[in-house]
Protein backbone atom coordinates (compact mmCIF):
# COMPACT_ATOMS: atom_id res chain seq x y z
CA UNK A 1 0.00 0.00 0.00
CA UNK A 2 1.55 3.22 -0.75
CA UNK A 3 0.20 7.07 0.94
CA UNK A 4 0.34 10.05 -1.18
CA UNK A 5 2.08 12.58 0.66
CA UNK A 6 2.19 16.45 -0.99
CA UNK A 7 3.09 14.90 -4.32
CA UNK A 8 5.31 11.97 -2.96
CA UNK A 9 4.37 8.53 -3.12
CA UNK A 10 5.57 5.57 -0.67
CA UNK A 11 5.42 2.66 0.26
CA UNK A 12 4.04 2.17 3.78
CA UNK A 13 2.71 -1.30 4.18
CA UNK A 14 3.32 -4.53 1.99
CA UNK A 15 2.56 -8.41 1.96
CA UNK A 16 4.32 -10.99 0.13
CA UNK A 17 2.70 -14.29 -0.29
CA UNK A 18 3.83 -17.25 -2.74
CA UNK A 19 1.07 -19.06 -3.97
CA UNK A 20 1.00 -22.79 -5.14
CA UNK A 21 -2.23 -24.01 -5.99
CA UNK A 22 -4.88 -23.41 -3.36
CA UNK A 23 -2.26 -22.62 -0.65
CA UNK A 24 -0.59 -19.59 0.10
CA UNK A 25 2.19 -18.58 2.22
CA UNK A 26 2.97 -15.45 3.47
CA UNK A 27 6.53 -15.14 3.47
CA UNK A 28 7.03 -10.93 4.21
CA UNK A 29 4.53 -8.51 6.17
CA UNK A 30 5.61 -5.14 7.37
CA UNK A 31 3.83 -1.50 8.07
CA UNK A 32 6.33 1.08 8.31
CA UNK A 33 6.33 1.83 12.42
CA UNK A 34 4.12 5.54 12.37
CA UNK A 35 1.27 3.68 10.31
CA UNK A 36 0.75 0.87 12.31
CA UNK A 37 -2.90 0.79 14.06
CA UNK A 38 -4.51 1.85 11.29
CA UNK A 39 -5.45 -1.35 9.85
CA UNK A 40 -3.33 -1.43 6.80
CA UNK A 41 -1.84 -4.71 7.40
CA UNK A 42 -5.13 -6.36 8.12
CA UNK A 43 -6.40 -5.06 5.11
CA UNK A 44 -3.71 -6.66 3.04
CA UNK A 45 -4.53 -10.16 5.00
CA UNK A 46 -8.01 -9.93 3.73
CA UNK A 47 -7.22 -9.10 0.41
CA UNK A 48 -5.59 -12.89 -0.16
CA UNK A 49 -8.64 -14.30 2.06
CA UNK A 50 -10.71 -13.15 -1.43
CA UNK A 51 -9.48 -15.95 -3.20
CA UNK A 52 -10.60 -18.35 -0.67
CA UNK A 53 -7.09 -20.35 -0.64
CA UNK A 54 -5.71 -22.16 2.72
CA UNK A 55 -3.10 -19.08 4.46
CA UNK A 56 0.01 -20.30 6.15
CA UNK A 57 2.53 -18.42 8.04
CA UNK A 58 5.55 -18.26 10.54
CA UNK A 59 6.21 -15.84 13.24
CA UNK A 60 8.65 -15.12 15.25
CA UNK A 61 7.68 -16.45 18.25
CA UNK A 62 8.99 -13.12 20.63
CA UNK A 63 6.66 -10.98 18.37
CA UNK A 64 3.67 -10.61 19.95
CA UNK A 65 2.37 -7.47 17.80
CA UNK A 66 2.21 -9.88 14.98
CA UNK A 67 0.56 -12.67 16.57
CA UNK A 68 -1.94 -10.64 17.46
CA UNK A 69 -2.76 -9.44 14.17
CA UNK A 70 -2.50 -12.84 13.26
CA UNK A 71 -4.90 -14.31 16.03
CA UNK A 72 -7.61 -11.35 15.30
CA UNK A 73 -7.34 -12.05 11.34
CA UNK A 74 -8.77 -15.75 12.08
CA UNK A 75 -5.49 -17.48 12.20
CA UNK A 76 -4.80 -20.26 14.46
CA UNK A 77 -1.62 -21.70 15.79
CA UNK A 78 -0.46 -25.12 14.05
CA UNK A 79 2.77 -25.96 15.23
CA UNK A 80 5.85 -24.48 16.21
CA UNK A 81 9.48 -24.66 14.23
CA UNK A 82 12.25 -24.59 16.99
CA UNK A 83 15.52 -22.13 16.18
CA UNK A 84 13.96 -21.51 12.63
CA UNK A 85 14.94 -17.58 13.36
CA UNK A 86 18.62 -17.28 13.15
CA UNK A 87 19.09 -20.77 14.33
CA UNK A 88 18.10 -19.36 17.87
CA UNK A 89 14.44 -18.28 17.99
CA UNK A 90 11.31 -20.32 17.43
CA UNK A 91 8.44 -19.62 14.72
CA UNK A 92 4.83 -19.72 15.60
CA UNK A 93 3.21 -21.33 12.77
CA UNK A 94 -0.20 -20.42 11.91
CA UNK A 95 -3.40 -21.20 8.88
CA UNK A 96 -5.97 -19.35 8.17
CA UNK A 97 -8.56 -22.86 9.30
CA UNK A 98 -11.53 -20.53 9.92
CA UNK A 99 -11.81 -19.29 6.59
CA UNK A 100 -14.74 -20.84 4.47
CA UNK A 101 -14.40 -24.17 2.07
CA UNK A 102 -14.37 -23.06 -1.77
CA UNK A 103 -15.86 -25.44 -4.01
CA UNK A 104 -14.44 -25.56 -7.23
CA UNK A 105 -17.43 -27.39 -9.27
CA UNK A 106 -20.16 -24.88 -8.06
CA UNK A 107 -17.45 -22.18 -7.64
CA UNK A 108 -19.50 -21.12 -4.51
CA UNK A 109 -18.57 -20.88 -0.73
CA UNK A 110 -19.46 -24.01 1.45
CA UNK A 111 -19.43 -22.99 5.14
Amino acid sequence: MTVDSSSESRLVSYLIALRVEDELDIVSLATRQKFRGLGLATSLIHSLEEDQVKIFLEVDARNDPALMLYRRAGFEITGIRRRYYEGKWDAICMSNSKRASYDPASKTRVR
